[in-house]
């Protein structure tokens, strides 16, 4: 099974959160792993699926340009990201901005 990813945009660096179960829902009776990271207000959480993944490598152009893009609306988030999709995969984005920690 192919897996997406989660990330965290926090203070200007992307973290990848690494996860040891398969995502929510795709699975019945699966147990999701928990994981922990520091968060602050304005942090963003980036969730993906698989069609996005390489959008998200080390070094990827999209990645030199996500921190610039942090404070900005989500739907323009979300539109530099899908823009640079590609078209041979079917593509799942969530983003959430943190309000409190």
């Amino acid at each position: 099974m192919r897996r997406g990813a989660s990330f965290l945009l926090h203070a200007g660096t992307l973290i990848r959160l690494e996860g040891r179960s398969a995502p929510l829902g795709i699975l019945r009776d699966v147990l999701p792993a928990t994981l922990s990271a520091d968060i602050a207000p304005g942090d963003l959480l980036i969730q993906i699926s698989d069609g996005l993944v390489s959008l998200f490598e080390p070094g990827a152009p999209l990645v030199e340009r996500l921190p610039a893009l942090a404070d900005r609306p989500l739907p323009e988030i979300r539109d530099a990201i899908l823009s640079s999709a590609p078209d041979s995969d079917d593509v799942s984005l969530i983003l959430a901005r943190i309000q409190q920690a």
